[in-house]
């Protein structure tokens, strides 16, 4: 399997290097290795290209604007934090991050996700959102690496934080 892991990474790799129209592909390859050897070097170097590739998506569909989709859902994050004990909040963004290990879809508000620790189905970009918000609340020095901190920033502020 370690032959097929590596040309499935090759592909993804060149379809990356190919350009921003090819990201959704490559990410699609990237999440069949995770999928198959996840904790493979090559599943390793996966998970962290499904990261950067979201982060290139996010800033790119942002293009020099606030995501007010995430601003919202930062905005409910919020609002869900403030009635919970802090260890409840840590329960939510440890949860998120284990769902994401296997790569959330953020551009794809179509494809839903469940958390045992929050009521309701969830977007990958909303997922992303909360899991910012539960990390900045745990601690406010955190980079998280989303790409979303400029709506955080706007959130917070709407939110009166």
């Amino acid at each position: 399997m370690g032959s097929t892991l590596a040309t499935l990474y090759g592909l993804a790799l060149c379809l990356e290097e190919l350009g921003p129209q090819n990201a959704e592909q490559a990410t699609g390859i990237y999440q069949r290795i995770i999928e198959l050897d996840p904790s493979s070097p090559i599943g390793n170097e996966s998970k962290k290209a499904v990261s950067r590739l979201a982060q290139d998506t996010m800033k790119s569909k942002a293009d020099g604007g606030l995501r007010m989709d995430a601003v919202m859902y930062m905005t409910g994050a919020f609002e869900t934090f403030a009635k919970m004990e802090q260890q409840e909040v840590a329960k939510t963004v440890f949860e998120i991050a284990k769902l994401g290990e296997s790569g959330l879809s953020i551009n794809n508000p179509d494809k839903r996700y469940t958390l045992k620790s929050l009521e309701g189905d969830f977007s990958g970009l909303q997922l992303v959102s909360i899991m910012h918000v539960g990390l900045k609340t745990i601690n406010p020095s955190l980079d998280t690496q989303s790409g979303l901190d400029a709506e955080y920033d706007a959130a917070r502020k709407m939110a009166g934080k």
